[in-house]
């Protein structure tokens, strides 16, 4: 094969310049989207099945939706504070109808005891 024939076939195809704007294969772009999204959707629908989760597509598809409303937090209040030290603090807290010790200090909060599961001190008798 010579250069001579390689130039020659060249200049004898069409020239795309020629053209308003280059040709866009839209229906094969579209398609193949498609498939990505398919492959995706697989995808998460296979990992949820093995970490144990349901893998109906309705659900998958509701989780993209608004965010479920969760029923609202009982509200809770400082009962009483005391400093056991520069960094330290107990607190009683009430939510609701329980009662909670908790202790914070500089690496975080930790809740020491339910009060309510203990029972009311008796009185003395008299």
């Amino acid at each position: 094969m010579s250069i001579s024939f390689l130039v020659t076939t060249a200049l004898a195809a069409p020239a795309y310049s020629q053209t308003a704007g280059p040709v866009v294969p839209w229906a094969r772009i579209v398609i193949a989207f498609l498939v990505c999204i398919a492959f995706a959707v697989g995808a998460i629908l296979w990992l949820r099945s093995r970490q144990g989760l349901p893998t109906n597509v309705r659900d998958l598809f509701g989780q993209l939706g608004q965010p479920k409303a969760s029923e609202p937090a009982e509200p809770f209040e400082i009962e009483r504070r005391l400093r056991v030290s520069q960094t330290g603090q107990l607190f009683i807290l009430r939510c609701g109808e329980r009662r909670y010790l908790i202790h914070t200090g500089p690496q975080g909060a930790q809740n020491l005891d339910r009060l309510d599961d203990a029972p009311p001190p008796s009185e003395p008798a008299s």
